[in-house]
């Protein structure tokens, strides 16, 4: 078998991410097929990856069949092959090619016209330093999930005027690109075959039963990967195939279908199998596996590959990265917005010398005379980024002056509707040199919720930036709009130790609406005596950036779930999950299910008399650190975390020298659900500080998931909770609302309503193709009974007029109200006389 060798000796050399640019081409004429230069991964970047959803097939998912070869590239909505300029793969996978394929599948339109396709260089210069390096997708796609992106033909072409430097002037082009968003990002661990099966179920129908697949990204070392030609045993005989990724992980690209058929002798045994231990470690899984690639596609032009394309064994989705795996053993994906209207945005103009040094933020605040806003929102395309460079990027004095466009919908969430309040543009300088000076020239904030745009002008001539420090432009706006809101609703009582459900319900906004059950923890702080510790020592995997599994003796509540053991880290943090134990900072916190008491780079140094201690019994654990700062011997850390059966956590701080970079808090990872110590990042601690995480009065075995149903079965009888529930709708805006949940005694039943409504269950349930709902009420009077989605939208409505007091029934033919038949899945029915409501569940099968 022929074997083509990616592996020039002159670059065989092991490059850091963070290297120059090296164009692996051996040809000098050719397109440069451009590697290196990516942005250094962070702990940060580890945290948030984490803290994605992760996709995976159920069991019954799993025993689906599937196409035995899938290419997305065939479909319309795959842009034709590129070649990406200098480092930008993170964004020309990511962009060029994944969303892209996305927003144009969601719309039905083809990826072949610049209006379709969409820019690398609109995300990447945003991220490439101002000087071409390179970045992750998943950077791209925060910045469209914030902002949108523009398409080509209103950016100009992928490079357009400006090349590498260049950042968009003009309100109107970056009000074009928020119309085009990012709905939703997930990551599929693919290093055994269910992952496999996972990924190749996202590829055929989105996880969905959708018509048509996605494509996922990933990163590898391609400075010296091993390239194979098929032979003839093969279905696409002649065609390259990856057999082995290079360790150093220095380039992006997009996995865009697969073939169970392609096959590769790695032992040179003259057969091909899937079931024999090849590699010799008396473990037969994917690492043995001689059949079926993945597609890849490339952005280095038509002339790599086979016409820009190649394949990769599956084996090289479960080694790891040093062994000629891909990056993780994970592949990032995402859904794209079919439609998208910003409600409010913001036009700036501003000026500075220097566009690294500055921030860009909005905030919100009731009070139309505050001085700083109560609520605030970041944009990660104007945070201390693009190198220093005049704003637009250029070198002349116009460049210097820049005016850009906000989304700052989120903010709605905390406005009066029709009250006055007060916008701010939040202009933050970090200019320790004090090498250069700006200002804000002109303000708006634009109301788009009515008709026509209103906007809102600031009434002040131009400011200075305040060096070194922050800038608050306000501007005052009333607004008034359907914004999404929880109606009152009837719950009924729960039976204990009896399966339980109840569907809540939203309206107004823009559905589908998301949902979240509020816990806050009742916090006290103190100065107590730092209590004696008689516990013993463990030892973590590492002394840096290491953890240790502990099993409880108790089950530990925490936001609502049940844990019976923990990871303990050397970082300072307590996590569930054996990659989650570190947090860094507020926002490592906020997206993690965590709980730190002191949350920095730290490191043990054992000959310092470093180390972790614990004590436990079945009714608490007790974590001690001492520790120094990484490459800080000379910094002294005491603390204690301990965890109750109960629930509640105790932080006590003893000996402690802190810096500003530092954190403290408990999350339940959902980005609703935290708490961060008010102390976090302050130079001194108060001497034996204590503080204290009182947990939340919450039903036991009960949640309320994703799609507002509070489901569970609860185990206390004749009591009573307050449940504060929030749902965001799909602008992004929330409301909330709090109710009271019940349960009676057991096996007396539901509490009895205070009034004579019944909705009986449907029958048939399941059905096809019709369903005869029953119902009684107990005087005359008007009797709506709507239908809804699992998502909360209302799909049709069955009944909305008067009625005599009695019996009733309504027929549904699973039919919405454009007369078109819904797809299987659950709905609800939801019967309303009066104030009173009852709600019920029932099941589609078409």
């Amino acid at each position: 078998m022929k074997t083509l060798l990616i592996s020039i000796l002159l670059l065989a050399i092991l490059q850091p991410v963070s290297a120059e640019l090296v164009n692996l081409n051996p040809n000098p004429d050719g397109e440069p097929w451009y590697v290196g230069g990516l942005r250094p991964l962070t702990h940060s970047d580890s945290l948030y990856l984490q803290s994605l959803p992760k996709l995976r097939l159920t069991t019954e998912q799993a025993r689906r069949n599937r196409p035995a070869e899938i290419d997305n590239t065939q479909h319309p909505y795959f842009r034709p092959i590129f070649s990406q300029d200098g480092g930008s793969c993170g964004q020309a996978s990511g962009i060029g090619y994944n969303f892209t394929y996305e927003i144009d599948w969601e719309r039905g339109v083809s990826a072949d016209t610049p209006e379709n396709q969409y820019p690398t260089h609109y995300t990447w210069n945003f991220l490439n330093r101002g000087n071409g390096g390179g970045s992750w997708y998943w950077d791209g796609w925060n910045i469209i999930d914030a902002g949108g992106c523009p398409n080509i033909e209103t950016y100009g072409g992928d490079i357009a005027t400006g090349g590498r430097t260049r950042w968009m002037d003009g309100y109107n082009l970056y009000r074009a690109g928020m119309d085009n968003r990012v709905l939703e990002m997930s990551s599929i661990y693919v290093g055994d075959s269910l992952g496999l099966a996972t990924l190749k179920a996202w590829m055929n129908d989105h996880l969905d039963d959708s018509e048509i697949g996605g494509l996922a990204n990933f990163a590898c070392g391609v400075s010296g990967m091993d390239i194979v030609y098929l032979n003839d045993d093969n279905p696409d005989p002649g065609k390259q195939c990856v057999t082995r990724w290079d360790p150093d992980m220095n380039h992006a690209m997009t996995f865009v279908g697969y073939n169970d058929s392609i096959r590769y002798d790695y032992n040179n045994d003259g057969q091909y199998t899937n079931d024999i231990d090849i590699n010799g470690d008396e473990i037969v899984d994917m690492r043995d596996w001689e059949m079926g690639a993945l597609i890849v596609a490339n952005s280095w032009g038509t002339d790599w590959g086979d016409g820009g394309k190649i394949y990769m064994m599956y084996k090289l989705l479960a080694e790891d990265g040093s062994d000629g795996g891909i990056w993780l053993n994970t592949v990032h994906v995402l859904r794209a917005r079919e439609t998208y209207s910003p409600l409010m945005t913001a036009k700036a103009t501003i000026t500075h010398y220097c566009r690294n040094k500055l921030k860009i933020s909005a905030g919100i605040a009731a009070d139309p005379d505050a001085d700083e806003p109560e609520q605030s929102i970041d944009f990660p395309m104007f945070n201390f980024q693009g190198g220093e460079h005049y704003m637009s990027g250029g070198q002349s004095g116009a460049d210097i002056t820049i005016e850009i466009g906000l989304d700052v919908t989120p903010l709605l969430s905390f406005v009066e509707l029709g009250e006055t309040f007060q916008f701010f543009l939040i202009v933050e300088e970090n200019d320790p040199e004090n090498s250069s000076f700006g200002s804000i020239n002109h303000l708006a904030l634009i109301d788009e919720t009515q008709d026509e745009p209103v906007e809102y002008e600031w009434s002040q001539d131009a400011v200075l930036i305040n060096n070194n420090d922050v800038t608050y432009c306000p501007v005052n706006a009333a607004i008034d709009f359907d914004r999404v809101e929880i109606p009152e609703q009837n719950i009924p009582a729960a039976t204990v130790d009896e399966p339980y459900e109840y569907p809540f319900i939203a309206q107004n906004g823009e559905p589908p609406y998301t949902w979240n059950l509020l816990m806050d923890y009742n916090e006290t702080s103190a100065v107590s005596e730092f209590p004696d510790f008689g516990g013993s020592q463990i030892y973590p995997s590492d002394n840096d950036d290491g953890f240790s599994r502990q099993e409880l003796q108790f089950y530990f509540p925490f936001y609502g779930e049940l844990h019976d053991h923990i990871f303990i880290g050397t970082d300072g943090s307590i996590g569930f999950e054996y990659n989650t134990t570190s947090a860094r900072n507020a926002s490592a916190v906020i997206n993690n299910r965590i709980i730190t008491p002191y949350g920095t780079d730290l490191m043990l140094v054992p000959e310092d008399g470093d180390g972790i201690w614990i004590a436990s019994d079945s009714l608490q654990m007790k974590i001690k650190w001492i520790s120094s700062r990484f490459e800080e011997p000379d910094f002294d850390l005491e603390m204690i975390a301990c965890l109750h059966k109960s629930g509640e956590i105790d932080f006590f701080y003893g000996d402690v020298d802190p810096s500003s970079n530092w954190v403290a808090g408990i999350s339940a990872g959902d980005g609703v659900n935290y708490e961060i110590l008010t102390i976090s990042g302050e130079n001194q601690i108060e001497a034996e500080y204590h503080h204290t995480f009182g947990y939340p009065n919450l039903p036991d075995n009960m949640e309320l998931t994703e799609d507002g149903i509070l489901q569970g079965a609860p185990t206390e009888d004749d009591q009573s909770w307050q449940l504060s529930v929030l749902v965001e709708d799909f602008n992004r805006v929330s409301a909330q609302r709090t109710f009271t949940f019940t349960t009676g005694e057991s096996g007396s039943g539901q509490n009895p309503a205070p009034f004579a409504l019944e909705l009986s269950q449907n029958v048939p349930n399941p059905f096809n193709p019709t369903t005869t709902i029953s119902y009684s009420i107990p005087q005359k009077g008007k009797v709506e009974i709507e239908v809804f989605n699992i998502k909360g939208q209302k799909v049709t409505t069955l009944v909305n007029e008067s009625k005599e007091a009695g019996s009733h029934s309504a027929i549904w033919d699973g039919r919405d109200s454009s007369d078109k038949p819904c797809s299987s899945g659950i709905y609800f029915y939801r019967l309303q006389n009066g104030s009173h409501t009852q709600t019920r569940k029932m099941l589609l099968l078409q």
